[in-house]
């Protein structure tokens, strides 16, 4: 049986975009921004693999927040979830975008709606207080 002659047509493959890291809601005045390898150095980048706690973790220590409640969880699972699915653990170059996107895009607890009884305070190794 001859084989098909190969065509030049392109085929019609489909066009993926990789989402871009949101710029910061709150630009600092100095100009500076943080970079993917800003954030490296706080996931300690020479691991293969790092948790989605550290994620968490690292995105409260850029944010200087000495506690966090569910809506701060929500927000760093959406700004995971707008460059990969949630998992226990990420390549660093997609973890350092994800806490780039998640530091850019806080705007803070909803404090009205933030109770303590609704979400225990977490320190910054994410555990319970």
């Amino acid at each position: 049986m001859p084989i098909p002659a190969l065509t030049s047509t392109p085929v019609n493959a489909p066009v993926i975009t990789i989402p871009q890291v949101s710029s910061p809601l709150y630009p600092c005045d100095c100009g500076c921004e943080l970079t993917d390898d800003d954030v490296l150095e706080f996931l300690d980048s020479d691991d293969d693999w790092v948790s989605h706690q550290k994620v968490r973790a690292v995105t409260q220590h850029i944010l200087d927040l000495r506690e966090v409640c569910s809506f701060f969880d929500d927000h760093v699972n959406r700004s995971v979830k707008k460059f990969t699915p949630i998992a226990l653990r990420y390549r660093p170059a997609m973890a350092a975008k994800a806490v780039r996107e998640g530091a850019n895009t806080w705007h803070g607890c909803p404090e009205e709606l933030c109770s303590q009884t609704d979400s225990e305070p977490q320190s910054q190794d994410g555990k319970r207080e």
